[in-house]
């Protein structure tokens, strides 16, 4: 899954697409959430793609500013680019061949030419496919990386600061994660395996322990944990620290949860129907946070402020009732009863991103038994705007209006020579 957070930390009170407040008395700019009453979408529109659709990326692949979407096709060994229009549809621009069973995917500049690449993530050939990418939609094949056992989720960051992307890998099997290093264009140094837990379909990669050096996490389904394995600064990682998390986690993401700053990790768990958080400690580990309810069968899971108050929502699959559901923060380590939408049939893949250009965050889902992408755009309606209206008066202040005023009606008042405004 993709996950695409709000600018906004959970502690913030505003959203920075929203309105703007000035006050003209000492010159304070003070924000003001254009925020939804409550998050809503509207019904899914599908999108058919054969082979078994299974995972989401997105970005700028045609190089027109707007959200493309890549598609993994698990069944027929390749991905799809989808287009977007930039009004929320989307159509097919190109295919590419991949390796055996193609599953996560990651869209980044893996070439440092400045367009977006393509790298995936194939579950059946132990392998990761790069895809250059000719910033008009087009992919070519590029290096074939071997990882370990049956790799699931791949994310692109720039672990060794060298101004070049890298690559953290979740394998299934195995009992660890793989790292690969970006050299060249299409030089990658050889995987280093990092001994983690069982069963990891997900990874998640940043700086969870303030030191700013990428470390990574990733959910073990296998012996309900998470295990989070810190990057020393070079090229090496320590050993990976276990958090018990709910029964069977299969999608992890990291964000500002309750409102203090530290970034936290969150899991969906599939066999316990619920989402686990783990709140960052001062010293370094986390605490268990209270387990939100999340519905049937949740597998993945995104982090984005979806009614646009400046906290960090969270989003979703329920596979077993074909929905997606999310889940409302209180920007205090707290989230409401999951808000259920039909999302097709198994959604299992999850991408979180502005599909149409009006400043809310959309959703798209994979629904592979039906050879589906489900496009769900944010239709949620905003607060009336005569609550900002209030605070913009109170900021402003009498002075201010007078001045206003005056300056207007000398504007106004005909002067000799010179023609009304």
């Amino acid at each position: 899954m993709v996950v695409v957070r709000s600018a906004a930390r959970s502690g913030c009170r505003f959203a920075l697409s929203g309105i703007v407040a000035v006050s003209l008395l000492g010159g304070h700019i003070i924000p003001v959430a254009a925020q939804c009453s409550a998050p809503s979408f509207a019904a899914p529109v599908a999108l058919a793609i054969d082979g078994e659709p299974r995972e989401l990326g997105a970005g700028d692949l045609t190089g027109d500013g707007i959200v493309d979407l890549v598609v993994s096709r698990n069944a027929a060994d390749a991905v799809t680019v989808l287009r977007g229009d930039g009004k929320g549809g989307f159509s097919l621009a190109t295919e590419a061949a991949t390796g055996v069973a193609p599953e996560g995917v990651a869209v980044a500049d893996l070439t440092g030419d400045g367009a977006a690449d393509v790298a995936v993530a194939n579950a059946g050939s132990n392998s990761v496919s790069l895809l250059v990418g000719d910033g008009k939609g087009g992919l070519r094949p590029g290096p074939v990386l071997e990882v370990g056992q049956a790799p699931t989720a791949v994310i692109a960051v720039d672990i060794d600061r060298d101004q070049r992307m890298d690559l953290v890998v979740a394998n299934a099997r195995g009992g660890d994660a793989s790292v690969l290093f970006g050299e060249a264009e299409d030089l990658w140094a050889p995987a280093v395996s990092v001994r983690t837990g069982g069963g990891s379909a997900a990874v998640v990669a940043t700086d969870l322990d303030g030191d700013t050096t990428i470390d990574f996490a990733v959910p073990n389904a296998d012996d309900n944990t998470v295990s989070v394995v810190r990057h020393d600064g070079a090229r090496g990682f320590g050993s990976a620290v276990n958090f018990p998390v709910g029964v069977m986690p299969r999608s992890i993401v990291a964000g500002y949860f309750n409102g203090d700053l530290a970034l936290d990790l969150a899991t969906a768990n599939q066999g316990s129907d619920d989402v686990s958080l783990l709140l960052k400690e001062p010293g370094g580990g986390y605490t268990s946070g209270t387990n939100a309810a999340a519905w049937l069968s949740p597998t993945a899971i995104a982090a984005a402020d979806i009614d646009r108050d400046g906290n960090l929502d969270f989003v979703v699959t329920n596979r077993d009732a074909g929905e997606i559901s999310v889940l409302v923060s209180d920007g205090a380590g707290g989230f409401a009863a999951p808000l259920r939408q039909s999302a097709g049939v198994a959604p299992t893949g999850l991408v979180v991103a502005d599909f149409n250009g009006d400043a809310k965050l959309d959703v798209a889902v994979t629904n592979p038994t039906r050879g589906t992408v489900s496009v769900l755009l944010n239709t949620c309606t905003y607060i009336p705007y005569r609550r900002y209206l209030f605070a913009v008066a109170a900021a402003v202040g009498a002075g201010a209006v007078a001045a206003i005023l005056w300056f207007w009606l000398g504007r106004r008042r005909k002067r000799p020579g010179e023609a009304a405004v």
